[in-house]
């Protein structure tokens, strides 16, 4: 429709587009404020593209069918999306730029080669996927706040990249996890991934200040690398089943860091540089390989383990102060710099 001279554009208001039908090569393109646009499809989507400029309120898609080829691009504030499909989806990318608000995403079936890209500040974004998840990329500019993804089935080739302050970011996946990469820059405060079933390949790595963050995994664990730069605090790391291959590093001053993990543990390097203040380290079952190695003031430091332990080094530069391992207390180390490497060079029997 055109406009004419003089005349305003209007803005888009109660929009319903209803298809029941294989749909192929669809374009939708709005320009101007979009209130309460509702986009339903059920049977085959093949190439929807959905372009937006403009504010964004209240937009529904719904599908229903094999979903191929999907690109959704806003430019704008967006506010109370919410996308659903049922049944395998190829090929989705979902691009935004402006501030984002209450954005919920609802998939069920597999999931392949989808791609999320946002810049400008996120609230409240959940993202739900039920069936096997396969090359998923999230990316992120500017604040996030109050971020949940969920998945249940196998995940395999995730990327979640974020930069800007983080804040209540919450993962929780169920199934077998293969080549998941975090990473973040800015400052992270209550961060929660909890992970039941295989993990294999799994890197996270954030520059900045970190409060709160909570690691929790169930089943083997393998090839795990967890890499900080900034304060840390409140940092608390468990595992259940067999851990094999798991690097965490972090320079800056560390607080109130507990390592728990339950099952046999192979090849474990700790590695801090900064000062480091409550640390507890807990571990069940047979131990091999563990490094750990610190630079800068130690302060109640704790280290129990039951089980056979083979091979393990602790190394230590700077005043070490309430250093405690099994029930044997260390109190008011001298304040001038040790070295301890090893501390064990046999498998004492029953560590604790």
């Amino acid at each position: 429709m055109r406009v004419a001279d003089g005349e305003q554009r209007r803005p888009v208001a109660q929009l319903v587009i209803s298809m029941v039908g294989p749909v192929t090569q669809l374009v939708i393109s709005m320009v101007g404020p979009v209130t309460q646009p509702v986009i339903s499809m059920v049977g085959t989507v093949t190439q929807l593209v959905i372009s937006m400029v403009g504010t964004v309120t209240q937009l529904v898609i719904s599908m229903v069918g094999p979903v191929t080829q999907l690109a959704i691009s806003m430019v704008g504030p967006v506010t109370q999306l919410a996308i659903s499909m049922v049944g395998p989806v190829t090929q989705l990318v979902l691009s935004m730029v402006g501030p984002v608000t209450q954005l919920a995403i609802s998939m069920v079936g597999p999931v392949t080669q989808l791609a999320i890209s946002m810049v400008g500040p996120v609230t409240q974004l959940a993202i739900s996927m039920v069936g096997p998840v396969t090359q998923l990329a999230i990316s992120m500019v500017g604040p996030v706040t109050q971020l949940a993804i969920s998945m249940v089935g196998p995940v395999t080739q995730l990327a979640i990249s974020m930069v800007g302050p983080v804040t209540q970011l919450a993962i929780s996946m169920v199934g077998p996890v293969t080549q998941l990469v975090i990473s973040m820059v800015g400052p992270v405060t209550q961060l929660a991934i909890s992970m039941g079933g295989p993990v294999t390949q799994l890197a996270i790595s954030m520059v900045g200040p970190v409060t709160q963050l909570a690691i929790s995994m169930v089943g083997p664990v393998t090839q795990l690398a967890i890499s900080m730069v900034g304060p840390v605090t409140q940092l608390a790391i468990s595992m259940v089943g067999p851990v094999t291959q798991l690097a965490i590093s972090m320079v800056g001053p560390v607080t109130q860091l507990a390592i728990s993990m339950v099952g046999p543990v192979t090849q474990l390097v700790i590695s801090m540089v900064g000062p480091v203040t409550q640390l507890a380290i807990s571990m069940v079952g047979p131990v091999t390989q563990l490094a750990i190695s610190m630079v800068g003031p130690v302060t109640q430091l704790a280290i129990s383990m039951v089980g056979p332990v083979t091979q393990l080094a602790i190394s230590m530069v700077g005043p070490v102060t309430q250093l405690r391992r099994g029930n044997v207390k260390f109190c008011q180390i001298p304040a001038h710099p040790i070295f301890l490497q090893p501390l064990f060079t046999a498998a004492p029997s029953g560590l604790n």
